[in-house]
């Protein structure tokens, strides 16, 4: 009897340990991206501030007028779903762990005379590290978030200024359109401006 016992336990023993590998390594796959919406758009791009080249998704074009007053980083790169930002050779800026980042622009979005960084990405939960206080825990699945970030000059970094929590739309991508308005496309193909206004981007369609 007790060998029977002791086999049965080893088997239940090994089931037990082979499920815990599995979901290991499921949440390692999960947590890498590998499962983010197919309707999302991916781009690569390099802007050379300085000089206002940009090359996306391998054409090259015209970002916009170079602001010749400003300090600026040098150069900003979004390669693989993540980005990093230079100045002097230096990486200033990296994108948050855990952030896959779609798309990003680069533009005075708050109308201040200087521009800001900002980001289409996806990340896990619906609120980032701040949530209400009626929400006891955040979802552990993938949300899309606007993360935008401006440039502090004498201390030659990014702070964050809008860290918004799930954007309530499956965003294919977004664009940049005449006097600082975001342009969002969903995953169908319909499309809603967006706008900085007071404190925090809101559409205006």
């Amino acid at each position: 009897m007790s060998g029977i016992i002791k086999k049965r336990m080893i088997i239940v023993i090994a089931v037990i340990i082979a499920a815990a590998v599995a979901a290991a390594i499921f949440a390692v796959i999960y947590y890498s991206g590998l499962f983010l919406p197919h309707w999302a758009r991916w781009h690569d791009i390099y802007l050379d501030i300085q000089s206002g080249r940009c090359i996306a998704d391998g054409e090259e074009l015209r970002y916009e007028e170079i602001f010749e007053e400003v300090d600026e980083p040098d150069t900003i790169k979004l390669e693989n779903r993540k980005v990093k930002v230079f100045k002097e050779g230096k990486c200033i800026f990296k994108s948050p762990k855990g952030c896959f980042v779609q798309n990003m622009l680069y533009a005075d979005i708050d109308r201040d005379g200087e521009r800001e960084l900002i980001l289409l990405n996806f990340n896990k939960g619906r609120y980032g590290k701040h949530r209400p206080f009626w929400v006891d825990r955040d979802e552990l699945k993938w949300f899309q978030h606007i993360y935008i970030y401006d440039y502090i000059a004498e201390d030659k970094m990014f702070r964050p200024i809008w860290m918004a929590s799930d954007i309530g739309m499956e965003a294919a991508d977004f664009s940049l359109e005449e006097e600082q308005v975001i342009r969002m496309e969903d995953r169908h193909g319909e499309k809603s401006d967006w706008m900085w206004i007071s404190f925090g981007l809101r559409c205006v369609d």
